[in-house]
């Protein structure tokens, strides 16, 4: 009997050890096949993000092609153009798009027409229109920073329960938000 006791109980480790290996060889197998499931997912919402992006761009600089070819049409005064091109130039160039963000042949086409639109425009102006255009455009830049300021003083300001643990240090043209010594105080708390 003893034996036979003896028997079993190697018989049986050997099936835990062998049950163990497979459970472990499945185990690895999931978590390849769920590294692999996660990677496929990325890439599908890459695509569909790049996908997004094209239509953004391709609406954009298409609207922008039309807006430069009115632009250097002739049908507005020589100052109002210049400083068109060059707000329109300003924003393409500042939105970082380039020939090379465009993956369809007919929209880099569309992106070279409104940059050479643009440039005539700029190329052709007078230096009285420059001068006076190059004035309006700092006006214009000084605006845009004035509003981009306005929105973080209101963001601030409206959120001031979250904001209270911070205040708002100038740095330059712009304010940086610093935490306040409450903050600390608060996380060394809990």
């Amino acid at each position: 009997m003893y034996k036979e006791q003896k028997k079993t109980n190697r018989i049986l480790s050997e099936q835990t050890k062998f049950n163990e290996k497979i459970a472990k060889a499945n185990f690895e197998l999931q978590n390849k096949q769920n590294v692999e499931l996660e990677r496929q997912t990325f890439l599908l919402e890459l695509e569909q993000k790049n996908r997004e992006y094209q239509k953004y761009l391709r609406d954009f600089i298409f609207e922008m092609k039309k807006f430069a070819e009115e632009i250097g049409s002739g049908k507005y005064s020589e100052i109002p153009s210049y400083i068109a091109a060059r707000i329109v130039k300003t924003r393409i160039t500042s939105e970082g798009i380039s020939s090379q963000s465009f993956e369809q042949i007919q929209d880099k086409e569309f992106y070279s027409q409104a940059i050479e639109s643009l440039d005539k425009v700029l190329e052709s102006a007078s230096a009285k229109a420059i001068t006076e255009g190059d004035l309006y455009f700092e006006k214009y830049q000084a605006f845009l920073k004035s509003i981009d300021r306005k929105e973080f003083a209101k963001d601030y300001f409206t959120n001031w329960g979250k904001n209270c643990f911070y205040t708002l240090q100038p740095d330059g043209d712009e304010f940086k938000k610093n935490q306040t010594f409450s903050l600390l105080a608060y996380s060394l708390h809990r």
